[in-house]
């Protein structure tokens, strides 16, 4: 069972305190506890994962599908050492591989239909030879597939991986090519029970201290401990402090300790995006064979990832993503069931959630340099998915760089 700290006011101060129950504040947490420190983990939502969340069906308890990350690989080492080091490996679930396709002009297509393929033969010799260092996505990968291939798929393919506009996002932080990997892993893989099953099993395997539905109002230093103040009113110190969370609510929560910092993450663009998750009966949509997802020529949705990867005897399900705020949720109903070519009807269940994603250009690409000039405090830890990249592991990753940090404070 996950562990609930009871967070009264009087109590002694923690060793650290982190503010974010996603990937990047269990893991961060999960170092520490491991190196013997006393450690509380405080979110403002009612379950752990952040942009982790899994839907379990209501009429189907062995079906759920995912409205944040979806795979990961075995090429995420930092993340799978985690897994390992809890002892959580019997939650690795394979999962099957299929391909993703392109809905244009009302019809599903292969992608492979979609490029010019002279233009292609003619470029992508240059990946021998290019560098992704100092490059946007754009200026990185046009030279390689072509103006015409980039501009009509490229272009729109890669901002259904990040679920925004990735033309000037950082080539470098961008489907990164990782030399290590566990062999003896699965190359793709998720989570018995979904992914969100992943930051709950380690804080529970782990023995963290987790309390959830809390909201902070403000973190405050007075001489060597850290004061952080709830909404309603509760007061808790620790002798360091991680925040864990998009960088505008870092920004604010850091005013009145780290202004400079404060200032950086506040300059950070924030992308919004709405991901609903469409269950249909398999017979609903028998037209639309095993696909990994869904590739829009248009910008009606970013992407649809599917769940076919793990094969149910009845069930499908599609998530799709959406720019927040350009469909109401009607609208996002029937952009789903026009591309499944099925009737609101024939959808059985749906689940929606909102997320927050940085926006991040090159000039972001200094930010940790940034962070350590002008750092006031060495006992503020900053973890999230705008260092090194938006993927898990990415994000794990930075809470082990952050933990080496800290781990050189207890010599």
């Amino acid at each position: 069972m996950i562990k609930y700290s009871s967070m009264r006011s009087d109590e002694d101060a923690y060793d650290c305190i982190v503010l974010g129950g996603g990937i990047s504040g269990v893991s961060f947490a999960h170092k520490l506890k491991h190196a013997g420190q006393r450690v509380l983990i405080v979110d403002e939502n009612a379950s752990l994962g952040g942009q982790i969340r899994t839907y379990q069906s209501k009429t189907h308890p062995d079906f759920c599908c995912g409205l944040g990350a979806h795979t990961c690989y075995n090429s995420y080492t930092h993340l799978l050492s985690m897994v390992r080091e809890s002892g959580a490996e019997d939650i690795i679930q394979e999962i099957e591989n299929y391909s993703y396709v392109v809905y244009t002009e009302g019809k599903i297509r292969s992608i492979f239909s979609q490029l010019n393929k002279f233009e292609l033969l003619l470029h992508c010799r240059k990946m021998f030879f290019s560098k992704k260092k100092g490059m946007t996505v754009r200026e990185y990968f046009e030279p390689l597939v072509g103006k015409s291939n980039y501009a009509s798929f490229f272009s729109k393919a890669f901002r259904a991986v990040i679920c925004q506009n990735a033309d000037k996002y950082p080539a470098e932080l961008f489907l990164k090519r990782r030399a290590e990997r566990y062999k003896e892993i699965p190359r793709k893989y998720t989570f018995k029970g979904g992914m969100a099953s992943l930051t709950e099993t380690i804080v529970d395997k782990d023995g963290i201290d987790l309390h959830l539905n809390i909201h902070i109002s403000s973190i405050a230093k007075n001489g060597k401990l850290f004061t952080v103040k709830t909404s309603e009113g509760k007061c808790f110190s620790a002798h360091n402090i991680a925040l864990a969370i998009d960088p505008k609510g870092a920004s604010e929560l850091l005013k009145d300790i780290e202004r400079p910092i404060s200032e950086l993450l506040a300059a950070i663009p924030i992308s919004e995006l709405e991901s609903v998750c469409v269950i249909v009966k398999k017979e609903s949509v028998s037209s639309i064979k095993n696909i990994a997802g869904i590739l829009p020529s248009s910008d009606e949705f970013y992407s649809v990832v599917s769940r076919d990867t793990l094969s149910h005897p009845s069930l499908r399900a599609f998530t799709f993503h959406f720019e927040r705020g350009k469909h109401d949720k009607e609208k996002q109903l029937s952009i789903a069931c026009k591309v499944l070519e099925i009737e609101p009807e024939q959808v059985l269940e749906t689940s929606s959630m909102s997320h927050l994603l940085p926006s991040l250009g090159l000039e972001h690409l200094s930010l940790d340099t940034a962070i350590a000039r002008n750092r006031q405090n060495d006992n503020v830890y900053l973890l999230g998915n705008y260092y090194y990249g938006l993927s898990l592991e990415d994000c794990v990753h930075r809470s082990s760089t952050e933990f080496e940090r800290y781990k050189s404070s207890l010599k």
